[in-house]
């Protein structure tokens, strides 16, 4: 018996480190010590695009092509971005079972 041929879509997991805007927070604040200052952020998530602006995460990735809970990190704000070489999600195709 032949085997079925499965059509998987792979998402790879990525490491992305980000600058944000920062925040002096709510309430009265000096003119003179106004902070000058950005955040560095350290994301983790499933790639699930990549476009010319920018670089899509999603956190949770299910079987039956869902997923909940990205950031779109615009490519203009990041420092640095890695795949974890080891995790990548394969996608069931709806025919697969």
């Amino acid at each position: 018996m032949a085997k079925k041929k499965v059509n998987r879509q792979k998402y790879q997991l990525y490491r992305v480190d980000w600058y944000d805007a920062f925040s002096a927070g709510g309430g009265w604040n000096s003119l003179d010590k106004v902070p000058e200052s950005h955040m560095l952020i350290h994301s983790v998530g499933w790639l699930i695009k990549d476009t010319k602006k920018y670089f899509i995460l999603a956190q949770q990735m299910s079987d039956n092509k869902n997923y909940s809970d990205t950031i779109n990190i615009p490519k203009v704000w990041i420092k640095s971005k890695r795949p974890l070489k080891n995790w990548i999600h394969y996608e069931s195709s709806p025919t697969e079972n």
